[in-house]
């Protein structure tokens, strides 16, 4: 007589299950391995192209502006960029001017008094402060609202982000008519990781949401990518009155109330924001 208790048949079987799922399991962890070394492969590609594209933009710019005018670490200020999704710059202006930026550009007032033009008053916090940034531009990463507010007809310019690549272009920790920031510090902040610090972290998001960037002479006409208009009415204005100038500049154009106002005070107009992407010139 056989020693020992008889095999059982539901034993054998969880066994069996057990094994299958260890297999299972076994077989899930080689493919999630191969998977992590293709993804890490296919990023690790991806990054280099991007590396390439950027110091072939740069190289581009040399040729257009001159060594002397490229920042030694545009590439890498150009990436940090990328890494903030900071896809242009903002500058806010009445619509009225429009017609005169589209042809001459955004100038400082220096350029606007040696042109013959009227240099409208901005709030630069101190006569000392006016003197040192009078050949200088202001551009933003987000819409000046308090400057918007003033305005009669405000529009939203977006600009060409290699603007901040131009030797001399400098962000601000904030606002630079705050009675505790010294321009004179300001202007030496022109580098990528300068650039970086007015983010929080690895984040898109500023520290101080009046952070500027200042921008030496001007902005030329081709660097304005793009205006947004509070109203459709707005927008219909300026392109019956400057289609010529908007259309050889080749401007997207966007209408949207919500963009002049922080959200707890924006008023929106019915619908979605409209994009007139192709206006009819």
């Amino acid at each position: 007589m056989p020693l020992g208790n008889p095999p059982d048949p539901e034993s054998a079987i969880r066994a069996q299950r057990r094994s299958r799922i260890e297999r299972l399991r076994l077989a899930d962890e080689r493919q999630a391995a191969a998977a992590a070394q293709c993804t890490h492969a296919i990023a690790m590609r991806n990054a280099k192209r991007a590396r390439e594209e950027i110091e072939e933009h740069i190289a581009d710019l040399r040729k257009v502006w001159g060594d002397a005018h490229v920042k030694p670490d545009a590439a890498e200020l150009l990436a940090e960029l990328d890494r903030r999704g900071v896809r242009d710059l903002v500058h806010v202006t009445e619509m009225g001017s429009l017609g005169s930026i589209l042809d001459r550009g955004i100038l400082s007032p220096v350029e606007r008094r040696r042109g013959g033009l009227r240099v409208a008053r901005h709030a630069y916090g101190s006569p000392g402060k006016q003197s040192l940034l009078d050949a200088y531009v202001a551009l933003a990463f987000r819409p000046q609202w308090g400057m918007a507010a003033r305005l009669t007809a405000p529009v939203i310019l977006a600009c060409d982000r290699d603007i901040a690549l131009h030797v001399g272009a400098f962000v601000s920790s904030g606002n630079t008519a705050r009675g505790d920031i010294d321009v004179v510090d300001e202007m030496q902040r022109q580098s990528a990781e300068d650039f970086a610090a007015v983010f929080e972290g690895d984040t898109s998001r500023l520290r101080e949401w009046q952070t500027e960037v200042w921008v030496p002479v001007r902005v030329a006409p081709e660097d304005i990518l793009g205006i947004t208009f509070r109203s459709e009415a707005d927008a219909q204005w300026a392109i019956g009155r400057l289609c010529a100038r908007m259309g050889s500049l080749d401007l997207r154009t966007v209408v949207d109330s919500q963009a002049f106002a922080p959200k707890w005070q924006a008023t929106a107009a019915p619908g979605t924001p409209t994009s007139l992407d192709r206006p009819p010139f």
